[in-house]
């Protein structure tokens, strides 16, 4: 199989899902879209009404009679309030759209997974002779794929492919991307690994290649967390060999 291909299948398939989903709902969808500028700007003027209300109760009942004026200006004039409740009408129907009419994050996520194993794929091809090299190996047991298997004279490998925009920082000995920890993905990693080394009767060893925003250390910092080598895509084949 090529690499990238479950990920890809995938990726149609929930797109598919996502498309008919969208087609049987679409009248509903359709009114609340209509409706949400009416809802974002009435409730605006609600709350300018209300807070207006509240604060010239607290004059009147903070200053003496013959001094209080219930005509004052109120804090949110009328033209601000009508000023911010277009804004929010409009940002609240840009949101809507966005979420009821476009695609969802979870399905794109699968084609951003399977471009970034493409990517890791060419990247294979060019390994020197002497290197065999699978993609979207099933593991036994499991519907689960491991992206890339590679065996070779500097040893066997599993890769699992990650393509972060936001690319990948290992600093004090954790790997995070945006802030977040890569622990589920090293635990991932090391899965993978053992279970190719049940199959295969030898040492694998688990690498996470970055692709999108590559690979981020400090000068004294070591690739490796917990057993698993991080590269960046264009790290992988000296990676690999120079293991």
């Amino acid at each position: 199989m090529k690499a990238g291909g479950s990920a890809q299948a995938e990726y149609e398939r929930r797109r598919a899902r996502d498309r008919d989903r969208r087609r049987q709902g679409w009248k509903l969808r359709l009114a609340l879209l209509v409706a949400t500028p009416f809802v974002a700007y009435g409730l605006v003027q609600l709350f300018a009404w209300g807070f207006n209300d509240w604060f010239v109760s607290r004059l009147i009942e903070s200053v003496p009679d013959s001094t209080a004026d219930p005509q004052a200006d109120p804090p949110i004039a009328p033209e601000t309030a009508h000023l911010f409740g277009l804004l929010s009408a409009a940002l609240a129907t840009l949101g809507a759209a966005v979420t009821w009419l476009g695609p969802r994050r979870s399905t794109e996520a699968w084609a951003t997974g399977a471009a970034g194993e493409r990517a890791t794929g060419r990247t294979l091809e060019g390994l020197p002779d002497g290197y065999e090299v699978r993609h979207d190996v099933r593991m036994p047991g499991s519907r689960a794929n491991i992206d890339h298997v590679v065996i070779g004279p500097s040893g066997a490998f599993t890769i699992e492919t990650k393509n972060y925009s936001a690319g990948v920082t290992i600093k004090n000995g954790k790997a995070r991307t945006k802030g977040r920890s890569m622990d589920k993905e090293i635990a991932q990693a090391k899965r993978q690994a053992e279970t190719m080394r049940k199959v295969l009767g030898v040492d694998v060893r688990p690498i996470i290649c970055v692709q999108g925003g590559g690979l981020t250390r400090g000068w004294f910092e070591k690739p490796t967390v917990e057993g698993v080598r991080f590269c960046s895509g264009r790290s992988l084949v000296k990676t690999l060999t120079s293991s």
